[in-house]
């Protein structure tokens, strides 16, 4: 029997056979048909060891009368920068440092500064992180599940993310937790983040005004070097999937650590936006070229 020109180019594209190579006989086509049966088999089997194994070990866990396994907390695996204020703990990124430091104003407010380790001219190089509470309109949304109590008001003074104009990045971070960007930039800027960082209210202590729409504010520097600002954005990156909370920023509250990002702010006459200056440290002027 021979194949109509049409239904061979067909049954070739969706075989990969090649353009004028032969058929196989009865023989070769039988043979080929066990060699994939006896694969088959053998993955078959492999698959059933490995859900015998499973249940080995899940189903004594499962029976009735038997406690449950602990679960255990999530130890960093290296070192970390927290602030316990502000509810944040942030793995250092390989090759950097780490440090919570007070900002050079009248408040003395604490940030966290990463800069690379053994760099000569560190302000190049510079991802700073504080908490914030943003201006409603501009907040990427609650953590799945979380709920932190207070109340969803949206009059009082808010930091705002200067977006000039422009539509907010937004994206989840590998846990589910949102977060928006400034799209419209600069062309020396990074980039500036803002992730959703609720504070955690406790039913017996009153609850800080604006507690829902807290943030965590990742600065990313600024530098006229294509690649310092290659190297910022991937590191800026890790920081945001990687960023941990803690104290006030879990489920239950932290009566010890009030984030003074929360301490009443007054409003301006207009708008009532309060645009916050958060800790952004200017590189040195670049040299001018010859």
């Amino acid at each position: 029997m021979t194949l109509e020109p049409q239904l061979e180019d067909r049954l070739r594209a969706a075989l990969r056979r090649p353009e004028g190579s032969p058929w196989p006989d009865e023989r070769g086509a039988f043979d080929r048909f066990l060699r994939r049966r006896r694969r088959t088999v053998a993955v078959g089997a492999v698959l059933a060891l490995v859900a015998v194994l499973a249940g080995a070990v899940l189903l004594p866990a499962l029976l009735p009368g038997r406690p449950p396994a602990p679960v255990r907390p999530v130890v960093p695996a290296g070192p970390v920068v927290r602030d316990p204020a502000r509810g944040f703990e942030v793995p250092i990124p390989a090759g950097w440092k780490g440090e919570n430091v007070a900002f050079p104003s009248p408040a003395q407010e604490r940030i966290v500064v990463l800069v690379p380790e053994g760099d000569a001219s560190p302000d190049t190089k510079t991802i700073v992180l504080s908490t914030q509470v943003l201006d409603p309109q501009q907040h990427p949304g609650l953590p799945p599940g979380e709920d932190p109590g207070g109340v969803a008001d949206r009059t009082g003074s808010f930091f705002a993310l200067d977006d000039r104009a422009s539509p907010l990045g937004r994206g989840r971070r590998p846990d589910g937790r949102p977060y928006v960007w400034r799209t419209r930039r600069l062309p020396d800027e990074v980039g500036e983040y803002a992730i959703a960082w609720p504070y955690h209210c406790r039913a017996d202590q009153p609850c800080p005004q604006g507690n829902r729409w807290r943030v965590l504010t990742v600065y990313a520097g600024r530098s006229d070097d294509p690649d310092v600002r290659r190297e910022l954005r991937e590191v800026a990156q890790r920081v945001i999937d990687t960023v941990r909370p803690i104290t006030n920023a879990l489920p239950g509250g932290d009566p010890a650590h009030l984030d003074p990002a929360l301490s009443p702010q007054q409003p301006t006459p207009t708008t009532g936006i309060v645009q916050t200056t958060i800790a952004r440290p200017t590189p040195p002027e670049p040299a001018p070229r010859p």
